[in-house]
């Protein structure tokens, strides 16, 4: 479980945007070679959800399916972050699947890179 911190204001850094989702008040947004933060426009603040271990295995895409953000990254497999709970767990692969490109939420499954499928989470 994630000890989350909330600032005031929008998230001010220079690296580029990878990727970004919306839903109701909450934008994530994920950086190159940085993390995923979530700023939510009706409180007026902002939070990291996810950084990765090593800044070259930034996040590339976001995807929602309730509760639940999933994350890829560039080299650290999956990360999902319930974000009603914060509860973070991570999913790593052997290449070429820690790095993801492609990420598809079926039913109850998660495609990667249109090779691996594993089962969507319950926590």
């Amino acid at each position: 479980m994630m000890k989350i911190r909330r600032y005031k204001g929008k998230y001010q850094c220079i690296p580029s945007i990878t990727d970004e989702l919306k839903e109701g008040s909450l934008l994530y947004t994920a950086y190159f070679k940085a993390g995923v933060v979530a700023y939510d426009e009706v409180s007026d603040e902002h939070f990291i959800l996810f950084h990765p271990d090593d800044m070259y295995s930034w996040p590339t895409v976001l995807k929602k399916t309730d509760p639940y953000l999933l994350i890829s990254t560039r080299g650290e497999g999956l990360a999902i972050v319930n974000t009603q709970t914060f509860h973070l767990k991570k999913y790593r692969f052997l290449p070429p699947n820690d790095v993801i490109s492609d990420l598809e939420v079926l039913d109850s499954r998660i495609r990667i890179n249109d090779s691996k499928e594993i089962d969507l989470p319950n926590f």
